[in-house]
C-alpha cells in the first residue's frame, strides 16, 4: 500500500532492500528463476523489471490500458506474462526488453504463470 516494493531475509525477517522506486501501488512481485530479475504489477498500468542485486530498475513494460494484477517469468526467463483488468493477456519478451504479443482472454486476468515447460499460459 506504500507504493514500495521489498526484498526480505526469509531467515531472519529482516528486510533487505526496497527496488529502486515504487511508481504505484504494487499487486504481485515474482523472481525469475535464477533469482537475478524481479518483476512487479502495478496500478500504474504497467510491469517493471528489477535487478535483484541492485534494486534498480531495468525496463518499464507498458501498454495495458488498466491496472496490471500479474506478471511471472517464463521458466527459461525469455518471456514475461501480464495480465490486466483491460481483459488482455500479454507476452513480453524478457531479452529484449519490451517487444509484446497480445494473448486472447476473455475478461480481466488477475493472475496467470507459465507451464513448468513454458508451453502454456
Amino acid at each position: 500500500m506504500d507504493k514500495t516494493a521489498r526484498i526480505w531475509d526469509v531467515a531472519t525477517g529482516r528486510e533487505l532492500m526496497a527496488l529502486a522506486r515504487a511508481y504505484a501501488r504494487g499487486h504481485s512481485a515474482r523472481y525469475n528463476r535464477a533469482g537475478t530479475r524481479i518483476v512487479t504489477a502495478s496500478e500504474d498500468h504497467s510491469a517493471r523489471v528489477w535487478d535483484a542485486a541492485t534494486g534498480k530498475e531495468i525496463v518499464a513494460l507498458e501498454g495495458h490500458d488498466q491496472q496490471v494484477m500479474t506478471a511471472a517469468f517464463s521458466p527459461d526467463g525469455t518471456e514475461i506474462v501480464t495480465g490486466s483488468f483491460d481483459n488482455t493477456a500479454r507476452i513480453w519478451d524478457a531479452i529484449r526488453e519490451g517487444e509484446a504479443r497480445p494473448a486472447r482472454p476473455r475478461g480481466a486476468v488477475s493472475s496467470a504463470s507459465f507451464s513448468a515447460d513454458g508451453a502454456w499460459v
